[in-house]
């Protein structure tokens, strides 16, 4: 299945399956963003070729100096900080990561292993996040909400 197509079967899937009790009347817009995030990155994981995935990521990373990728590593880090500490260390994430332990995590990491660590990013990380990046996209794009979901959109394709 296309990446293209997925955030629409995403939609439906989540509109389908939405229940109608109370825990729907109980969501909130931050919620909702969360889960439907996180329901397009597991369709993602589910589709992509995990192999090829690693060995790209792998190979970007052995291309850094070690300035570069502590730099860009702290970036992540900044917001993996956010998830509970027991998933830090389960995952073996720490503020002062060598590029050689990525390598080996990035290494060991399984499908199953993604979207565990997906389902376990809280809510309130993920639309951090969401806010963050439209609050710096806004100075480009204005406070259209469409542009800015749009923008949003764009940037996640670009890099799967």
């Amino acid at each position: 299945m296309k990446v293209q197509n997925l955030s629409l079967v995403a939609l439906v899937l989540f509109q389908l399956l939405l229940p109608t009790s109370s825990f729907a009347d109980n969501l909130n817009p931050e919620n909702l963003v969360a889960m439907t995030l996180k329901t397009l990155a597991k369709g993602y994981v589910l589709t992509m070729d995990v192999t090829k995935v690693k060995t790209k990521e792998i190979k970007k990373i052995s291309g850094m100096n070690d300035a570069k990728f502590h730099k860009q590593y702290q970036r992540v880090y900044d917001v993996l900080k956010g998830i509970p500490s027991q998933m830090r260390v389960r995952y073996g994430l720490s503020e002062n990561m060598t590029k050689q332990k990525a390598i080996e995590n990035i290494g060991q990491m399984q499908k199953k292993d993604m979207m565990k660590f997906i389902d376990g990013v809280p809510d309130k990380v993920i639309v951090k996040e969401v806010n963050d990046y439209f609050k710096r996209t806004a100075q480009n794009v204005g406070h259209n909400p469409v542009r800015l979901v749009d923008a949003l959109w764009h940037k996640m394709m670009s890099k799967m």
